[in-house]
């Protein structure tokens, strides 16, 4: 009598799941990216109001905001800071200057020195581990979703 075991899978539930999954994925990462381009903008909005001081008119923050095109790609979403009276290049979203993020050295005479008063990109550097963590919960509930989680 010769050793044996044998069994018979049924791969249907498997195939189905898989097929699922790229959607369902898809949905919740899209939530957290949503989430979190939000979590940014609020984050810059108030540290240029810290940053500016007092004085500041609040256009400047006012402009800061999450953009999206969401049928084209619900995976993207842009953090903009814009005023529609400045010129810019980001087409009807005018961009705030660049100088506030970055500061200005003195160069022409008449031109100013500004320093630096970072908002943006510091904003989203306070996110990025808080975002890792969600992307990785929102695949493991994609997971769950589709039948393929425990």
């Amino acid at each position: 009598m010769a050793d044996f075991i044998g069994f018979e899978l049924d791969a249907d539930d498997v195939r189905r799941a898989l097929a699922g999954f790229p959607d369902i994925a898809q949905r919740h990462v899209s939530d957290v990216a949503r989430r979190t381009a939000n979590n940014i903008a609020a984050e810059a909005k108030r540290r240029l109001h810290r940053q500016l001081g007092p004085n500041a008119t609040g256009r400047t923050e006012a402009g800061i905001g999450v953009y999206a095109d969401e049928a084209a790609n619900p995976l993207v979403f842009q953090i903009i800071s814009a005023r529609p009276e400045l010129p810019g290049e980001q087409g009807s979203k005018a961009a705030v200057p660049r100088f506030i993020e970055s500061g200005t050295k003195k160069g022409k005479k008449g031109s100013h020195d500004y320093p630096a008063r970072p908002f943006l990109h510091v904003s989203a550097e306070l996110e990025q581990a808080a975002f890792i963590r969600a992307i990785g919960e929102a695949l493991n509930d994609a997971a769950d979703e589709s039948g393929l989680g425990d």
